[in-house]
C-alpha cells in the first residue's frame, strides 16, 4: 500500500510514495550538502526536517534563521545515483543540481543564475555576502537523495553559499523574484497554520533502497496542470510581471 506524505500543504494535498517520474530532472541539493540548522549546527540535507529553522541571508546582508515550510521536490533514487554539480570556490565547495538558482556577484550587483550556467571565475556569495570565486566545476553523483527545501524568503545558505530555494525546472530563464511570487500560496498555507510540520522519517522515506521522486503539489499543479512553461513562453511576460 502507498503511504501518504505531507509536503507542507496539509493532508488533503498528499501524494503517494513510490511511482513518481524516475526520469524527472533532480533540481535539488544532494543529501550530502550541508545546511546550518538552529540549535544543531551543520546538518546534511538528507536529515533536514520540515519546520527546522535554517540559516538564510536576508536582504541587506543580515543573517537569520527561517523555518523550512515545504519541500518543493524530494528524490530518493534508491541504488541509482542522481547527478549534481560540485562547484569548487575559494571559500569551499557547493553541491547543487545543474538547474538550481545560485546567487552571484556582478558589476550590477547580485543576481541568480542556474548552476549549469556558472563558469570558472564567477563570483559566488558566501553567507556574509562576500565574493568567493569559482575555481573548478565538476560533475558528481550521489545515492543519498536530492532535496529542495523552501523557506519564507526563498533563500538558503547551503555549503556556506547563498542560494535560492528555486530551480529552473520549467526550462525557462525565470528570475528568483518571479519564482518567489509564484510560490506565495505555499507560504500562505504555512503562515495560516494549514501546513503540518513532519519529519522526513515520518513521511516514510526511511528506506534508502526505495525510490521516491515527487514534486510538491503546487509545483505539480503549475507544471502539469497549469502548463506554466507554455503560459510564460510568450514575449513580454517578465516586463509585465516586474511592474
Amino acid at each position: 500500500s502507498q503511504t501518504e506524505k505531507d509536503w507542507g500543504f496539509g493532508g488533503g494535498f498528499g501524494f503517494g510514495v513510490g511511482g513518481g517520474n524516475s526520469r524527472r530532472k533532480k533540481n535539488c541539493f544532494p543529501g550530502t550538502a550541508l545546511i546550518q540548522v538552529f540549535g544543531l549546527g551543520a546538518m546534511p540535507m538528507s536529515q533536514l526536517h520540515l519546520d527546522d529553522h535554517v540559516l538564510v541571508a536576508a536582504d541587506g546582508g543580515m543573517l537569520s534563521y527561517e523555518p523550512v515550510i515545504a519541500f518543493l521536490h524530494v528524490a530518493r533514487t534508491g541504488r541509482r545515483p542522481a547527478t549534481f554539480l560540485s562547484l569548487l570556490h575559494t571559500s569551499g565547495e557547493l553541491l547543487v543540481s545543474p538547474g538550481h538558482l545560485v546567487f552571484v556577484l556582478t558589476a550590477a550587483g547580485s543576481r541568480a543564475k542556474t548552476a549549469s550556467a556558472l563558469q570558472v571565475g564567477d563570483l559566488l556569495m558566501d553567507a556574509l555576502g562576500q565574493p568567493s570565486r569559482v575555481l573548478a566545476i565538476r560533475h558528481d553523483a550521489t545515492t543519498s537523495g536530492m532535496f529542495a527545501p523552501l523557506t519564507p524568503s526563498g533563500k538558503l545558505v547551503v555549503d556556506g553559499v547563498i542560494v535560492s530555494s528555486y530551480a529552473n525546472a520549467l526550462g525557462l530563464h525565470i528570475p528568483h523574484e518571479a519564482f518567489h511570487a509564484l510560490f506565495l500560496p505555499v507560504r500562505a498555507f504555512y503562515f495560516l497554520g494549514l501546513a503540518q510540520a513532519r519529519t522526513v522519517q515520518a513521511l516514510g522515506w526511511t528506506n534508502d533502497d526505495a525510490e521516491v521522486d515527487e514534486l510538491h503539489p503546487w509545483v505539480h499543479f503549475l507544471k502539469e496542470r497549469l502548463y506554466l512553461d507554455k503560459l510564460l513562453a510568450g514575449p513580454g511576460w517578465w516586463a509585465a510581471s516586474a511592474r
